[in-house]
């Protein structure tokens, strides 16, 4: 059944898709006014009604698409699962040519007086071996990202060059070879294991994890129902703190949502515990709800420009 519906979302998405690649109205988003709601993540972006531009025009601050590609595809396609690849998803048409038109439209600012950088979280779904590790599919991910050093933020030889737009690599992530990269377009999603291991934010600037890590006896076996668990809590700004100090930001995936109690019952200790990126399906009711209960909505908590390896792209 779970299957079943899962089949019956993505032939909706790709009616939806199909209809908004045939229309002929520019609904690019350039110039919005909009304020922009930054602790705001988009899951799976590519299933929503309008992929990337319909969180933009809510002010969202991270947009996730998932990828696949194997040695014989013409390009990096979108997909959760393998078998989705039917449907040629381009990469390149769906996130990477509306961004860049769109941040380029709106003077290489991501949102209007906005001077932080979004992210684009690439999730590499590729199922690999143990020789691959993910790096075949993260090198045509770089391919892309480096015809536009204008927009991505830029890793050269220790020193970083933040751009409108940060792209990260979740999933399966060939952690080594990018750490050995002179030079890359790109950066590592960790995980709470990397957490105070790998504390450099020019190489991992993010660290998300399920939310289901507070699902243990230890935290009160918490994920969502009844009062958060003080060792729960506990945990969540021990999280937190250790990410901040080293100038990495955190996201939880797999996050309870779905109707208003749960929203706010989770959100709320989110924000308070300063989590910088909550995950959604739901975008507008996640903008609406932070623009009324989050006290800077616009504003990252953490600043990757305050690293010392850390430089603006454009003034």
């Amino acid at each position: 059944m779970k299957n079943i519906l899962k089949l019956v979302g993505v032939i909706a998405a790709v009616l939806s898709l199909t209809a908004c690649n045939s229309s002929d109205s520019d609904d690019s988003g350039k110039g919005l006014e909009v304020t922009p709601t930054v602790r705001s993540h988009s899951h799976n972006d590519y299933y929503r009604d309008e992929p990337f531009f319909g969180a933009v025009k809510l002010g969202f601050g991270s947009f996730e698409a998932d990828v696949f590609y194997r040695e014989g595809y013409d390009e990096v396609l979108v997909a959760h699962d393998e078998w989705e690849t039917v449907f040629e998803w381009s990469f390149d048409d769906m996130y990477i040519q509306p961004l860049v038109q769109y941040v380029r439209d709106n003077e290489y600012r991501f949102y209007n007086n906005w001077s932080h950088s979004a992210v684009l979280l690439i999730d590499i779904k590729t199922q690999i071996d143990s020789e691959d590790s993910g790096y075949e599919t993260w090198l045509a991910v770089e391919e892309v990202l480096s015809q536009y050093p204008d927009i991505f933020t830029t890793y050269e030889n220790g020193v970083v060059k933040q751009g409108p737009v940060t792209a990260i690599i979740s999933g399966h992530r060939p952690i080594e070879q990018m750490d050995a990269a002179p030079i890359r377009y790109s950066f590592v999603d960790g995980r709470l294991g990397d957490l105070g291991e790998i504390t450099d934010p020019t190489l991992m600037p993010l660290i998300s994890n399920n939310f289901s890590h507070f699902n243990q006896p230890q935290f009160g076996n918490f994920f969502g129902k009844g009062e958060w668990p003080q060792e729960a809590l506990d945990e969540l700004e021990r999280i937190v703190t250790e990410a901040h100090a080293n100038n990495q930001k955190i996201r939880f995936w797999a996050t309870p949502e779905g109707n208003d109690y749960i929203n706010n019952h989770i959100w709320s200790e989110l924000v308070k515990a300063d989590v910088d990126f909550i995950n959604t399906d739901h975008q507008q009711d996640l903008h609406d709800w932070l623009l009324e209960n989050d006290p800077h909505p616009s504003e990252p908590s953490v600043n990757w420009l305050d690293d010392p390896f850390w430089d603006p792209m454009y003034p």
